[in-house]
């Protein structure tokens, strides 16, 4: 979520500059949080499984943990770009 409130701040200030998005500056959050689809941001963000990346930490963790001979593993999940109005291209309203 933390990337995304600098999101968030990046177009308040952007906009208390005058700088206009998404024509002068694209900005893309992280997470798709519910704040980002607000008409006021229509911020583009990535939208990831955070629910299911948690379980597998944490289950990759408790297996660690039960069997620390285990070697490091790596899991990626899909993404997803949601465009939104600050990013050009985006879908007419």
């Amino acid at each position: 979520m933390l990337l995304h409130l600098t999101a968030f701040g990046a177009v308040d200030g952007a906009i208390s500059l005058g700088v206009r998005i998404p024509e002068d500056v694209w900005v893309v959050g992280y997470d798709d949080i519910a704040m980002a689809a607000w008409e006021a941001y229509g911020l583009t963000t990535v939208r990831q499984p955070i629910t299911d990346m948690a379980r597998m930490a944490v289950r990759m963790l408790i297996e660690r943990i039960e069997d620390r001979t285990l070697p490091a593993r790596r899991r990626e999940f899909p993404a997803e770009l949601v465009i939104r109005r600050s990013t050009a291209h985006a879908p007419a309203s």
